[in-house]
């Protein structure tokens, strides 16, 4: 016989699986959650940012840096308490930036779906290969 509990978790589950959408967000927050907690444990179990101090900053920068790169995060920087700036790598800069402007052009199509902005891939395939220079 099936525990009560199961059932409710069984139904819920059958509910998630009727709305794709809400599918496809639970998917992306477990998802996120794992990486997270994954980043988590090879940074020692904690989950919280990294502060440290404008001095710290100045007496300890090589340590800094090597935190930025090997966890390719940001380190917060604070000045009289407060926080001030948000260093991180290059390498770590130019992921962010990039994902922004994915993001961007995710929405530019989003809003061409809607707009009805679309043809067939088929004939945009065509039109392409018009284009080619032998």
């Amino acid at each position: 016989m099936i525990a009560e509990h199961e059932k409710v978790r069984n139904m819920c589950i059958m509910e998630m699986l009727e709305n794709v959408e809400f599918l496809g967000i639970f998917y992306y927050a477990l998802t996120t959650y794992r990486n997270l907690c994954i980043i988590s444990l090879q940074k020692g179990g904690t989950d919280m940012p990294t502060i440290r101090s404008s001095a710290d900053l100045r007496n300890s920068y090589n340590e800094i840096s090597t935190f930025c790169h090997t966890y390719s995060e940001p380190v917060f920087i604070t000045k009289n308490g407060k926080g001030d700036l948000a260093v991180m790598s290059i390498e770590a800069y130019e992921q962010l930036i990039g994902r922004f402007e994915l993001y961007g052009l995710i929405h530019e199509g989003m809003e061409d779906i809607a707009a009805g902005r679309t043809r067939l891939f088929s004939e945009a395939m065509a039109d392409i290969r018009s284009k080619r220079t032998p």
